[in-house]
């Protein structure tokens, strides 16, 4: 069986969803055929070229994915619920609301972030830089917390681009704190070059971005 180009499925395949919600088996597997363009394949653990199988194509349009992974999500199995977190990322990693509304997290939480740090806060290329986030819940509820890190890096014309870092996702007891840590690599590669200058970083709080820290590449 010929194994059919990504590019060619992007175009060929239409987006659609399953007429009935009672088709999301847990027998699902989630192919990425391009960037926001999954399809989700029902015969157990199929190879990736065999898209004949294919039940569900989904192109990542913020209000369908999000309208038809909610339902999904209700009274799901551990299974079913990694796609549906495999099918939001994207989203999530943008701070959408629906999306992280999907997973539990609202904007409105009483976490707070404390303290940001980023050691070495100078650095050479080729190093790792380690970046902390303390928490802290005030309020008398546990509370949930996802934390991702965007991370604004210099290119080479002096600009800055930002990457979003998965962080962690924790649950603060009444009145507790918790620290997320994360190291990021700056070594070079093909498709990530970095350069001197200062890199801003911020914290995403369930999608919400607040001021972070900063670290210097020389």
């Amino acid at each position: 069986m010929l194994r059919p180009t990504v590019s060619a499925l992007a175009f060929a395949l239409v987006p659609c969803v399953a007429a009935s919600d009672t088709q999301a088996q847990d027998t699902f597997t989630l192919v990425e055929l391009a960037p926001n363009v999954h399809i989700a394949l029902v015969t157990p653990n199929p190879p990736r070229y065999v898209f004949a199988n294919a039940l569900v194509v989904i192109r990542e349009r913020d209000v369908l994915v999000v309208d038809v992974t909610r339902r999904w999500w209700l009274d799901a199995s551990p299974d079913r619920r990694r796609l549906v977190r495999h099918a939001l990322r994207t989203l999530v990693k943008a701070g959408d609301a629906g999306a992280l509304a999907v997973l539990g997290y609202g904007a409105e939480t009483p976490n707070k972030i404390r303290a940001v740090t980023c050691k070495p806060d100078v650095i050479e290329i080729g190093e790792k830089v380690r970046i902390e986030v303390n928490l802290a819940n005030p309020s008398d509820e546990d509370a949930r917390a996802l934390v991702d890190l965007r991370i604004h890096f210099v290119k080479a014309n002096g600009s800055t681009s930002p990457k979003v870092f998965k962080g962690a996702e924790v649950t603060l007891k009444a009145g507790g704190t918790a620290t997320v840590r994360k190291s990021v690599s700056l070594a070079q590669h093909t498709t990530r070059k970095h350069y001197p200058g200062s890199h801003r970083v911020e914290v995403m709080l369930n999608g919400v971005v607040h001021p972070g820290a900063d670290f210097e590449i020389v």
